[in-house]
């Protein structure tokens, strides 16, 4: 896990560099950081990578309500948060 943590830290640092922080790559890439720091034990720091994922995907979505990027950063979130049934409202 420490390897792939590594990985989308240097990942995450290019796409910033190379693409800003609005592009939907450096959405997805903060979404695995999330990921990987939950299975780490990490829920403070995944909980803000899930949050800045779901800022990016909000800034690329055309629908919102249906953006795959959008449901599954509040799902993870809502996860995070202890919603087992990860039941949600996109806010607008």
């Amino acid at each position: 896990m420490e390897d792939a943590a590594t990985s989308l830290y240097s990942s995450l640092e290019l796409k910033l560099e190379w693409f800003g922080d609005s592009q939907e790559e450096t959405g997805k890439t903060l979404a695995a950081l999330g990921a990987v720091e939950e299975a780490r034990g990490n829920k403070a720091e995944a909980l803000q990578h899930f949050h800045k994922a779901l800022l990016v995907a909000r800034a690329n979505a055309d629908d919102q309500e249906n953006d795959d990027n959008v449901l599954l950063a509040l799902h993870n979130i809502a996860v995070l948060k202890g919603d087992k049934e990860a039941k949600f409202e996109v806010e607008s």
